[in-house]
């Protein structure tokens, strides 16, 4: 967590929450579903499913997404794009920026996520959708067919009511 300490602890209060929301979203007919707040630690469950090439970066914590997780649906399952896949989530109180989004990337290309979040609980500034829609390639993390999606979260509903490009399931 970086900047103004009271935006960090604003941010902190979203995090079980916002980790609550996924869980619900992600985990419904999943055969293993394990999604954590990891912007203070790791635990040791979750830690068994990341490759052996990234787990020396935990220790630092400048690599951890505020939410990380792994979800397992059956093969052949018509939820999402893959039966097995990281989610990574970076979580904002506030409008997203462009400068979030490349840092939500970053944790996704770290931890080869098939879904990226950046999860706030204010819907993008219209220029940033508009760079967004006439730059798509801006969602996509290298080297990968994966994307970055923008949500908000609804704090008042607890759950996440807009998904920018959509919503991250199979068609």
């Amino acid at each position: 967590m970086q900047g103004d300490p009271s935006e960090s602890e604003d941010e902190a209060k979203l995090y079980l929450p916002v980790r609550n929301a996924l869980e619900s979203y992600f985990c419904p007919g999943s055969e293993h579903c394990l999604i954590e707040v990891t912007a203070d630690r790791v635990s040791d469950k979750l830690q068994e499913k990341l490759p052996d090439d990234v787990l020396f970066l935990l220790k630092g914590g400048e690599v951890r997404p505020d939410i990380l997780g792994r979800v397992e649906h059956p093969i052949g399952s018509k939820a999402f794009y893959y039966h097995s896949f990281f989610v990574t989530a970076e979580v904002k109180d506030g409008a997203p920026t462009i400068n979030d989004l490349f840092q939500a990337k970053k944790y996704g290309e770290i931890y080869s996520a098939a879904i990226t979040l950046l999860a706030s609980t204010q819907k993008p500034e219209e220029r940033l959708l508009r760079l967004l829609k006439r730059n798509p390639v801006l969602l996509h993390l290298p080297m990968s067919m994966h994307l970055a999606y923008l949500c908000r979260f609804s704090v008042k509903d607890g759950l996440i009511d807009w998904w920018f490009p959509e919503q991250p399931r199979r068609p």
